[in-house]
């Protein structure tokens, strides 16, 4: 059985730049909720941004499409904005998988959709001068 994370509503509409004015560096630790996320991107001190992949995609194709879905939308979409945060100068994603047999020996077509995501994802962030970091693990 997977997990569900449930959203929720915590009430706060403040904006980011607001309740972290000096936000620098911000390191995801675990897979967050989107609404959680969202108090603290954008920001606009951020200058380093670092979001791990966790073991989840390990599990199924479902779960790296799941997470695909979150590296695109929830994690990257954020940050590519010059105006959003434009002290933003480098952005990390730890945990990536080497190959296709680091994804457990699981379709190949999806690891290539995930390979796609990020090297997307960082034409658009060097557009903006924003450099990306991939650190890989065959764990």
């Amino acid at each position: 059985m997977g997990r569900r994370l449930t959203e929720t509503n915590l009430g706060i509409d403040v904006p980011s730049d607001i309740l972290f004015p000096n936000l620098r560096q911000l390191i995801i630790l675990h897979n967050m909720p989107g609404n959680l996320l969202s108090l603290f991107l954008p920001s606009k001190s951020l200058e380093i941004y670092e979001v791990p992949l966790t073991s989840t995609w390990k599990s199924s194709t479902a779960a790296v499409q799941h997470l695909i879905q979150q590296l695109s939308g929830q994690h990257l979409a954020p940050l590519v904005t010059a105006a959003r945060c434009p002290n933003l100068r480098h952005v990390r994603i730890s945990g990536y998988p080497v190959d296709a047999d680091a994804v457990g020996g699981r379709q190949l077509g999806i690891f290539e959709d995930l390979e796609d995501v990020r090297v997307r994802w960082g034409k658009r962030l060097a557009e903006r001068g924003v450099s990306l970091e991939t650190i890989y693990s065959s764990d």
